[in-house]
């Protein structure tokens, strides 16, 4: 059973994911190819921390740095788009080409 600390944490993961999904298809976000690299990064690691957070429910100060540790660690997995693209500038990364699930401008 859920404490009620854990159902807030999952509803808040919920509401996180909407409002990164409808955010990326803002004309703000779509004008730059850079802002919505951030945007997505930024999705990741608030919800690795956030899902980390209520798996543990923070009943210490290590699940405290564990759970920021996953949202780091999490915005690094997007490395691998300049990895696959052998380069780290932006425009050359498959995220940007439309290899990505997120929309296109």
């Amino acid at each position: 059973m859920l404490s009620w600390r854990q159902g807030l944490g999952c509803a808040t993961i919920g509401c996180v994911c909407a409002v990164a999904d409808l955010s990326v298809h803002t004309s703000w976000v779509n004008n730059s190819d850079f802002v919505r690299a951030v945007v997505d990064n930024g999705a990741h690691g608030v919800l690795a921390f956030l899902c980390w957070a209520v798996a543990t429910g923070l009943q210490c100060n290590d699940d405290i740095i564990h759970s920021i540790l996953c949202g780091v660690l999490s915005c690094a997995v997007d490395v691998d788009h300049f990895l696959a693209a052998g380069s780290l500038n932006l425009k050359h990364s498959p995220f940007v080409q439309g290899h990505h699930s997120m929309p296109q401008r």
